[in-house]
């Protein structure tokens, strides 16, 4: 028997009743069910969604492994001056961009470093769009969104507090949990792609070299896919990949 579902605001038309009702007595719908079609359409939306990236991610569907690696401006190298971070991805697979250059995404550059907001876009090889990603400013809980080439959310990256813990949970954009990325304290290289309890992949920083490592802020990610993650779950790994740079390796 299906259980009913009691509010004092209405979710379709936002009635506000002093008390809880099942049934609202202005627009007269069923909350339960009214609530449970929606969760459905979103549902479909969502799938709908993962299909029609077809062709902006086609790259990701048969890659059990991706390779990323962050590009760095001579200018930033010899003079220390902070650029738009870039990346490229499985060897021009892709290629991401830091896009805003207004002035004060320039000073937020400047003076607020790896703590700044940024929209990061990724472009396929023909360079058209395959995911935008957006960072809002956050002092510890660090998030990402991820949006798809319409526009449409795929879910969001959030940092988990904890002391002496890296951890962040990926959800859908129902808001549901499908991995935590988990970076054990002796392995601060290592984040492991949890998913019910148990390692699925993981995410990796790569040495790239000593002069790189020395001279520059450029850093080279591996990840790991977990063997049944579709292309939207690949994206959102995808795109914890540049949070992660930019939240713990970003100087």
């Amino acid at each position: 028997m299906e259980s009913l579902q009691s509010t004092n605001k209405c979710p379709k038309c936002n009635f506000t009743g002093e008390e809880n009702f099942f049934e609202c007595p202005e627009c007269g719908i069923i909350v339960s069910k009214f609530i449970a079609r929606k969760t459905k359409e979103l549902e479909r939306q969502a799938l709908m969604g993962n299909t029609n990236q077809g062709h902006e991610l086609a790259g990701l569907k048969d890659s059990r492994k991706l390779f990323i690696q962050q590009h760095m401006e001579k200018s930033e190298v010899w003079l220390g001056i902070e650029n738009r971070n870039r990346y490229t991805v499985n060897f021009n697979l892709f290629e991401a961009v830091e896009t805003s250059t207004a002035i004060s995404a320039i000073l937020s550059r400047l003076f607020m470093g790896n703590w700044r907001p940024f929209i990061l876009e990724v472009f396929n090889r023909d360079g058209s769009l395959a995911l935008s990603l957006e960072r809002p400013f956050r002092f510890f809980f660090h998030e990402l969104d991820v949006f798809n080439s319409n526009g449409e959310l795929l879910g969001t990256i959030r940092r988990q507090f904890g002391i002496l813990r890296r951890e962040y949970i990926i959800y859908n954009a129902l808001e549901r949990e499908i991995f935590r990325l988990f970076g054990p304290i002796l392995h601060p290289w290592t984040f492991k792609i949890i998913k019910n309890g148990m390692e699925v992949g993981k995410i990796t920083k790569k040495w790239s070299g000593f002069f790189k490592e020395t001279f520059s802020k450029a850093d080279d990610f591996g990840v790991e896919f977990p063997h049944d993650a579709d292309i939207s779950q690949k994206a959102m790994l995808m795109g914890a990949v540049f949070l992660i740079d930019f939240v713990h390796f970003e100087r």
